[in-house]
């Protein structure tokens, strides 16, 4: 596919949608919060503390990693401010709950091979707009619905041609199966069992006709290890199986396992390093890829609503066939919020990687 990139700068209609996403984005963060009255979060803290974003940018956020520490209505005695931010926020605070869970984030990206190329690579900036609700029941102690949808836009600079659509939809189990007392506790203690069934489509730009649409089955695992009171490692496994896709050719499979690490260095500030290595088995041609990558992100918590966020990531795609060979390096920045029905927001918490299927850094199908 042959890309011609404009004479011109950003286009008009992509800068007026970028404001006015982030005006929208803005009176939410300064609107005045909810005064309903809090309820404890029932969720184990592997649930409100580690959310890799779907292993980290990958899982199409199906499912934030999430888990449980006990109320402690006052600190412990005998120590330090900065000893006690780490251990109020991580180990002993407890979250404000509420199922339902509207979001939106607004972020501008550079990246310095837009069309996945081998060679010649073609540097742009992109703009992405994305919105959506989350719900999850809690069903039993530790057994947890789960249903997203989100709607995100993607505004290219120079490549317009490459603008598109993506909506990501889904239903779902969350299992925290807690600590057994047995051996299988070096698996299952603060960790999350997941099952959902997926839909996502990709289609022109401004609601325009499907490009690629895809029903899949997503199993996995995600484990917290807290290392301290202020560090955290994430480990995870994720099967994306695809049951229908409108064409084999951008059809998959993917397996993928990732890592993370998380470190708190104050009460609103974060940050996170994370790996992610992932089998992609297509349809089409026998095409089989290794995909590699390494990302880091910076979290600043503005309010209990908003979170600002700088990435950077790097990936490198290795395939049976030599054109779908390619590394891609992006960075940027996302401001972004989250408002539950009632109550006080959690803090927001994420790590970042880049897939063909990612809404916050796609992929784009050649």
């Amino acid at each position: 596919m042959t890309i011609i990139p404009k004479e011109t700068g950003w286009r008009s209609g992509p800068r007026n949608l970028a404001w006015l996403g982030l005006s929208v984005l803005a009176f939410l963060v300064l609107s005045t919060e909810s005064s309903r009255g809090q309820t404890p979060d029932p969720r184990p803290s592997i649930a409100r503390d580690a959310n890799p974003v779907a292993p980290a940018f990958d899982t199409q956020t199906r499912g934030p990693m999430e888990g449980d520490q006990p109320i402690a209505s006052q600190p412990f005695g005998g120590e330090t401010e900065s000893d006690l931010f780490g251990r109020q926020r991580i180990l002993v605070e407890r979250p404000v709950y509420d199922p339902w869970s509207l979001f939106g984030d607004a972020g501008i990206y550079r990246t310095d091979n837009v069309a996945l190329s081998p060679a010649n690579e073609l540097e742009d900036t992109y703009f992405r707009l994305a919105s959506g609700f989350t719900f999850d029941p809690q069903m039993t102690s530790n057994l947890f619905g789960h249903v997203h949808f989100t709607q995100a836009f993607y505004l290219y600079d120079r490549f317009d041609v490459l603008d598109f659509d993506f909506l990501d939809t889904g239903i779902g189990l969350n299992y925290y199966p807690g600590s057994t007392g047995t051996p299988l506790d070096l698996l299952l203690s603060d960790a999350r069992l997941f099952l959902d069934y997926a839909y996502d489509r990709t289609s022109e730009s401004g609601f325009g006709s499907a490009i690629f649409d895809n029903h899949a089955l997503l199993a996995g695992w995600q484990k917290m290890i807290p290392l301290n009171r202020t560090q955290l490692l994430i480990l995870g496994y994720t099967a994306d199986l695809s049951l229908d896709a409108s064409s084999d050719l951008p059809r998959r499979h993917e397996h993928v396992l990732s890592a993370a690490y998380r470190v708190q260095w104050s009460p609103r500030i974060f940050t996170t390093l994370a790996w992610q290595s992932a089998w992609h088995d297509y349809f089409a041609f026998g095409r089989e890829d290794w995909n590699h990558g390494l990302s880091f992100l910076a979290e600043c918590q503005l309010t209990d609503r908003a979170t600002l966020y700088g990435s950077a990531s790097w990936l490198h795609n290795a395939s049976n066939l030599d054109v779908f060979d390619y590394d891609r390096f992006d960075f940027g920045g996302v401001l972004g919020i989250r408002i539950p029905f009632g109550g006080r927001q959690e803090p927001m918490s994420a790590t970042g990687w880049s897939s063909s299927k990612n809404p916050l850094s796609p992929e784009i199908s050649k």
